[in-house]
């Protein structure tokens, strides 16, 4: 499998209790990229991902795929943030 692909290995991130981008949206979180290589940050749209992978992908299986906007590196790390932070 090339990195990148669309078709993932899920049953390396079936956890039950990970966040789903569906209960995500429905709860007004938001979701960060933070890439360990650049300390870049990005903000996500969590709709747009969700019409993208589906709103049952949990938050590990759309990591898994993120790359970082500014240098591309593979290296990073989901931030979930609530409504209220």
């Amino acid at each position: 499998m090339r990195p990148g692909s669309r078709y993932l290995d899920r049953s390396r991130y079936l956890d039950r209790n990970a966040m789903r981008l569906g209960d995500m949206l429905r709860w007004n979180m938001r979701l960060y990229f933070n890439c360990d290589k650049c300390c870049h940050t990005a903000k996500t749209d969590v709709g747009a991902l969700g019409d993208k992978f589906g709103y049952d992908r949990s938050v590990p299986e759309v990591t898994a795929r993120a790359r970082c906007s500014k240098c591309g590196s593979a290296e990073v790390r989901a931030i979930v943030k609530g409504d209220r932070e």
